[in-house]
């Protein structure tokens, strides 16, 4: 099974425009373009949501458990990565078909780099118990 949970804070550059109303229609611009992203690689096995939150906040969150490794999600924080650089987050992935671990991809300043998790894994015994004989 191929397991994955994502957060991203999603930016827009308004270092150049004071103007509340530009800056919106930028922010509105960059959720229709993510969007279309996200339509692309969207099907029923997995959940994916971008939204305006409080105080203007824009969030995308994505959660799955499939039978194979499923790349779209990566794809989709590349996509951030080189769209919206301002923006940040992370995205645990899980391959039990492949590892004892999960990987942790962490969004920042237009960058996604990976590395293994320390927090739950490794998976066997953190959060599985062993096989008993």
């Amino acid at each position: 099974m191929f397991e994955f949970h994502a957060w991203a804070t999603i930016w827009v550059n308004d270092d150049d425009d004071a103007d509340m109303d530009v800056i919106i229609a930028r922010e509105d611009k960059a959720i229709g373009q993510l969007q279309l992203t996200i339509n692309r690689h969207s099907d029923n096995f997995s959940f994916f949501d971008l939204r305006r939150t409080g105080n203007g906040m824009i969030v995308f969150t994505a959660h799955g458990l499939r039978n194979h490794k499923f790349t779209a999600i990566e794809e989709i924080f590349e996509w951030i990565a080189n769209n919206l650089p301002d923006s940040y987050g992370l995205l645990y992935t899980h391959d039990d078909d492949q590892e004892n671990h999960f990987v942790v991809y962490r969004l920042a300043l237009g960058t996604v780099t990976s590395q293994h998790d320390t927090l739950l894994s490794p998976c066997i015994p953190t959060i599985e118990k062993p096989c008993q004989p």
